[in-house]
């Protein structure tokens, strides 16, 4: 069962343990685009928010990264904790710099 994030540390830890999941989708799934979509989403919300320290509104969040939209089209939000991890990484990534450690 998959906890919900809730803390600076949570948060980068969810990014990294979901990085390594997507890549043992895309060797498993060559042939569906839609994790290496996820990846390439996954690592530029981790450069712009982790290393940069790029603060953004939820609209600009919304504006420029596509993981929630894929999240919430293609996956059981509710049942799936991949889809969590992937709604946490983009929801809360306009968020971040108000969690706690």
């Amino acid at each position: 069962m998959y906890k919900r994030v809730t803390t600076k540390k949570e948060y980068r830890n969810v990014i990294q343990e979901t990085l390594l999941e997507t890549e043992k989708l895309i060797s498993k799934f060559p042939e569906l685009s839609i994790y290496q979509d996820i990846r390439s989403q996954i690592m530029l919300i981790k450069e712009d928010v982790l290393i940069k320290q790029l603060r953004m509104t939820l609209f600009e969040i919304i504006d420029k990264y596509t993981l929630g939209a894929i999240a919430v089209k293609n996956f059981d939000l509710e049942h799936d904790p991949y889809a969590q991890k992937l709604s946490d990484i983009a929801g809360l990534s306009c968020k971040y710099f108000d969690l706690p450690e």
